[in-house]
């Protein structure tokens, strides 16, 4: 859960976050980044475009969250 976060610490903590689920041998994991202005989740899918280890992500089904909650596919 990510909400609240300023930009540069969310990152730096999904960072962390991401690297022990590729440690954990994970396939997918949810990133809760909220609604707001937008400002967060358009820096958290800026990062993930640029992250040779995530195959995919999208927003999660409406039911789950919808656009408040990331969907993060790891190779």
């Amino acid at each position: 859960d990510f909400r609240g976060k300023r930009v540069d610490e969310a990152l730096y903590e999904i960072e962390k976050f991401l690297d022990t689920a590729l440690l954990s041998g994970v396939g997918f994991v949810n990133i809760l980044h909220g609604k707001g202005t937008g400002a967060l989740m358009k820096a958290i899918h800026d990062f993930l475009k640029e992250q040779s280890f995530v195959s995919q992500f999208q927003f999660a089904d409406e039911d789950r969250g919808g656009v408040g909650i990331t969907v993060v596919a790891l190779k």
